[in-house]
């Protein structure tokens, strides 16, 4: 009887021995083959990211971490995992891109940018950074937060020009403003002139 035969409970050990089961067989339920993680050691950002690019193809990448430094830290890993990345699904980039200035973080990564005016900070920086991401081929999605139809009418003019439009915040209020945009179904119909108080 060798070590690991101890370690398994009597009956169990006993079962083993007079089947003469492969070791193993105790502990297989309903699958042989599993997908492991990855681990990527903790270390400065640079040194991650090298890491990471040499295995960016695994299923499942774990990431050790210090507490100081740790943003960096996954930043890196984030980025060098993405780069040169071919999804089979298109990836969209939300919270990662915020305005212009930040088109130069997602370049390479996604194929979508999901543009919102409450993180662009209004209607004018939302249209530079259409424009932006339509010069460099990133196709559209105009998204919202949970708001009124007065926060929806500024985003479905950028929406216009959306392959996908996510504009439901006043659908997910007990009351919108009076009076609002109005839905069909999935429909938002076109807005009647005046009235806003803008």
């Amino acid at each position: 009887m060798n070590f690991t035969q101890q370690c398994l409970p009597s009956p169990l050990r006993m079962t083993v021995r007079r089947e003469e089961w492969p070791l193993a067989r105790p502990f297989i339920i309903s699958r042989s083959t599993m997908v492991t993680v990855y681990t990527i050691s903790a270390d400065t950002p640079e040194a991650m990211a090298e890491q990471t690019a040499t295995v960016r193809t695994r299923s499942i990448l774990k990431i050790k971490l210090k507490g100081t430094g740790d943003i960096e830290r996954v930043r890196a890993v984030r980025n060098a995992a993405l780069a040169s990345y071919t999804s089979p699904v298109s990836l969209c980039a939300d919270e990662t891109c915020r305005d212009v200035p930040t088109l130069a973080d997602i370049t390479g990564k996604y194929q979508f940018i999901n543009i919102k005016l409450d993180k662009t900070g209004g209607l004018t920086e939302a249209m530079k950074l259409l424009r932006a991401a339509q010069s460099q081929g990133l196709r559209i999605m105009v998204g919202c937060m949970v708001g009124t139809s007065l926060a929806m009418a500024p985003a479905a003019l950028v929406a216009s020009e959306a392959e996908f439009v996510d504009l439901d915040g006043p659908l997910l209020l007990a009351r919108d403003r009076e009076p609002g945009l109005l839905y069909r179904g999935s429909l938002i119909l076109p807005q009647s002139a005046g009235g806003w108080g803008v």
